[in-house]
């Protein structure tokens, strides 16, 4: 008799590529040219809206100032290009890890946004985030749970987050409103098309799925966060911000 083999969570994903609305594969971000697309992302208007809430999230409450060190260290989930992280760092006086699954896009970003305190990095081998225990004093993320298939995959980018993140640190996740969408309680984890706006005037079609507010909340208490604070943000898109602190 043959021995059985275990299952892998983080296999899943691979065993059984999602699907986007369309029944074609899901977009695969660490693909070059969708990372060369994105690049190229109108962000002007997350800058105004977003952006300024996901700062004052990340900053300290009393600056320090000290020279050559950082009041604290920043985990950006999903960073694209990084031009959130340079922000942070260059305004802040912040070092930001700067994390994303696409080596292209932290090859694109490399050259446009140079920081010395923006540190890119990659899931390690087991697609955990490279990061000791307690070592970032917060974490943001923009858009990113959204083109996460299922919740344990959430779940497990939060829990894995909490782990990096020091007790009581502050977490700042701004996700888009899923409650303007369908009524539906069938769209609860549904594929859909997410576009994001270029300079050029075009769209870039991604996929997403729908994930409930309470879906969320129930993500990020799983994972050792306790929630704080929803709120609309008032954005050209309908977006939801979520605030907690790792418990």
């Amino acid at each position: 008799m043959l021995p059985v083999q275990p299952v892998h969570p983080s296999r899943l994903p691979r065993d059984q590529p999602p699907l986007g609305a369309d029944g074609r594969p899901a977009t695969r971000w660490s693909d070059p040219r969708i990372a060369a697309t994105y690049a190229n992302r109108d962000d002007e208007a997350e800058r105004d809206t977003v952006w300024p809430v996901l700062e004052a999230a990340a900053r300290p409450a009393q600056s320090r100032r000290v020279s050559g060190r950082p009041d604290g260290s920043v985990l950006e989930l999903g960073c694209g290009p990084g031009a959130l992280a340079q922000r942070l760092a260059d305004r802040h006086w912040l070092r930001v890890y700067a994390f994303d699954v696409s080596p292209a896009m932290h090859r694109l970003g490399a050259g446009r946004f140079r920081d010395a305190w923006v540190v890119r990095t990659l899931p390690d081998s087991r697609g955990r985030i490279p990061l000791r225990r307690a070592q970032c004093t917060a974490a943001v993320a923009q858009r990113v749970l959204l083109h996460l298939a299922h919740p344990y995959l959430i779940v497990g980018l939060l829990a894995d987050t909490r782990r990096v993140l020091r007790p009581g640190a502050p977490l700042a996740v701004v996700e888009r409103d899923t409650n303007l969408g369908p009524p539906d309680p069938d769209w609860e984890g549904a594929p859909y098309t997410e576009h994001y706006r270029l300079h050029s005037g075009a769209t870039l079609p991604t996929t997403a799925w729908w994930h409930s507010p309470a879906t969320i909340v129930s993500c990020l208490t799983t994972a050792g966060f306790a929630v704080e604070e929803i709120s609309s943000l008032q954005a050209v898109d309908p977006l939801l911000l979520y605030r907690a602190k790792a418990a």
